[in-house]
């Protein structure tokens, strides 16, 4: 028989830009002569180092075959303590690096030929490239199984030390959880065990920790070259579904703060002719890398501006609206963009903006706003509310500006993907989370432009967040001049002078002395920190003539607000009334007799 050498690659691809990735896939130059069946471990240590051991077996499926040698690559890492053993003892193994890819070549001791034959061996090394920590997070990401043809049993294990914290996010499910094992170690660690089929679709992302907190110091730069006073607003972060804002300090005070329709928190400022303002904010976020803060709803009627076409998101283009009928879902549009586009890294943040189907067409790299304007575009087109996200990606080699998307699910709320990053890391799957990097400063949905970003944008880490000093302070706005024959109407102010929103603040209102006309249960979904809510009363005083003191009750979070005023008689009106009437009607008599007296003045004789 004639014995051909034969060489096979499992090659192990690890993009580390914010976070890690492994990619691992087989390539048999003899294809269908081999079946690999393989166990990986990632034991990591207190101090983010990863013990990595491969437990392979190669079956050969034909007789006509051998393998005499094997290759690990494992792209741009840096590894220690390599080495590789079968049976036999130790395998000659030898380490190279060439074109930023790192690569273990093992030879075999023997040649084992037959058909059903199994080699059995290991490879194992040490790297610091297999984990990140972030601010207090230890983030661990593992792409799927690039393709399963050649691959028979396939299992990975990522064993974490108990130190690195709660798991606070992973994907997919583990096929099972073994807690506070000691295998193969003094140190407890939580074993996370998952199958080929949980790997070959998704990849495995896992997060652990206690929270992410950032700290943010924005600065925005305000100018009126009018003649004329002019009113000008600045976003600034907002709570969101997946992070919870902090207000410190906003200077100079803005004359109010409201939010707009995309929900972002604005404030304005009065600028006189000529004036030039630096707005000064800053503040912390916690982040989440899931939809766990609740959404408002979004209402039809607000759902036609998720809809509509704007100037980058050309949702009524023809070849958009056949594309986005062909793809159907958020899932199929995110897959379709990652695969279709090639992103141009050097220009995630400086390249011209070109829009979603100007993206579409482009033969070329494109930044991370085009993946954001093309899905955003075939989202509208194919029926299903789409906006964008503007912020910062954290990370401890850098900050930079980016953009992401985000679309509407019923169930799910504003559920947000990042296609463009899922591009640039590999095979991360960023449709079903993002991470805690990801720290947003406006949404657009309503415009494609509006609101710009801040002029200033500096972010770090932080080891804490503030206290929660969330406080509702309630005043009454009390009509100056009611009068008891007329429907009077007053105010319930409701200020939030806390540096954090407040979310669902029930007013169940009550009168005295007055019949309510307008509702007595108002929920408010959020008042943002700084500002300030009026609720309309609206009163009708029960005693028509007579004065009367009212009495205006406000409950709030079980605290009970109380205001009262006197209405003035409506006597006194009415006597008012009736004595202009007479005197008009005087006034009106004597001028009679003054011209009656002109025309026809009295004859002598």
């Amino acid at each position: 028989m004639t014995l051909k050498k034969l060489l096979l690659t499992l090659a192990i691809f690890t993009f580390l830009s914010t976070i890690l990735t492994i990619s691992i896939f087989e390539k048999v130059q003899a294809a269908g002569e081999f079946l690999t069946s393989c166990q990986v471990d990632y034991a990591m240590t207190n101090n983010g180092m990863t013990q990595v051991t491969n437990k392979i077996e190669l079956t050969n499926l034909t007789s006509k075959y051998f393998s005499s040698e094997y290759s690990l690559s494992l792209g741009d890492v840096v590894i220690t303590d390599f080495s590789a053993t079968d049976a036999s003892g130790h395998l000659e193994a030898e380490q190279s690096y060439k074109d930023q890819n790192t690569t273990i070549s093992v030879k075999f001791n023997d040649q084992l030929v037959g058909k059903d034959k199994i080699r059995k061996f290991s490879l194992s090394y040490k790297t610091s490239d297999l984990t990140e920590k972030l601010g207090k997070i230890w983030e661990v990401n593992i792409p799927k199984v690039g393709s399963s043809a050649g691959i028979g049993d396939y299992k990975i294990r990522i064993l974490v030390p108990i130190p690195f914290g709660k798991m606070l996010y992973i994907s997919p499910k583990p096929q099972n959880i073994t807690e506070n094992s000691f295998e193969n170690s003094w140190i407890p660690r939580n074993i996370y065990s998952f199958s080929k089929e949980s790997v070959i679709q998704n990849g495995i992302s896992a997060s652990f920790g206690e929270a992410q907190f950032l700290r943010f110091d924005l600065g925005f730069n305000l100018k009126n070259d009018d003649l004329a006073p002019s009113a000008k607003e600045v976003a600034m972060p907002s709570d969101n579904a997946y992070q919870k804002i902090y207000i410190s300090k906003i200077e100079p005070e803005p004359s109010t703060v409201q939010i707009d329709t995309d929900g972002n928190w604005v404030a304005s400022y009065k600028l006189r002719s000529r004036q030039n303002v630096t707005v000064k904010i800053s503040g912390y976020a916690q982040i989440l890398p899931m939809a766990l803060i609740p959404q408002p709803k979004l209402t039809d009627s607000n759902k036609g501006y998720y809809l509509s076409e704007q100037k980058f998101w050309e949702s009524q283009d023809l070849q958009m609206i056949s594309e986005s009928s062909r793809l159907k879902t958020p899932q199929a549009i995110y897959d379709f963009i990652t695969n279709r586009l090639a992103l141009d890294e050097g220009s995630v943040s400086e390249a011209e903006r070109k829009g979603g189907k100007a993206a579409y067409d482009s033969s070329k790299a494109v930044g991370s706003q085009d993946f954001t304007d093309l899905f955003i575009t075939l989202c509208r087109a194919g029926n299903i509310p789409a906006r964008e996200t503007e912020g910062v990606i954290v990370s401890t080699k850098g900050n930079y500006s980016h953009t992401w998307a985000q679309f509407w699910d019923d169930n799910l709320g504003w559920v947000q993907v990042d296609p463009s990053l899922g591009k640039s890391i590999g095979e991360v799957d960023y449709f079903s989370k993002t991470d805690f990097k990801h720290l947003s400063l406006v949404t657009r949905g309503v415009s494609s432009e509006l609101p710009k970003i801040p002029d200033e944008v500096k972010v770090e880490f932080a080891d804490n967040l503030p206290a929660n000093k969330g406080k509702l302070q309630i005043s009454f706005d009390l009509p100056k001049y009611p009068i008891s024959i007329f429907t009077t109407n007053a105010k319930i102010i409701l200020e939030n002078l806390g540096n954090t929103g407040l979310y669902d603040k029930k007013i169940n209102v009550g009168v005295q002395g007055a019949q309510l006309l307008s509702d007595d249960s108002i929920t408010i979904e959020i008042i943002p920190p700084f500002s300030r809510i009026e609720v309309p009363v609206t009163l009708k005083p029960l005693n028509f003539l007579l004065a009367k003191n009212i009495e205006i009750e406000a409950k709030v979070d079980n605290q009970q607000f109380l205001a009262q005023f006197k209405t003035k008689s409506g006597w006194i009106l009415l006597l008012g009334v009736f004595i202009l009437s007479c005197a008009f009607c005087f006034s009106i008599y004597q001028l009679f007799l003054v011209t009656r007296k002109i025309r026809w003045p009295k004859r002598n004789g």
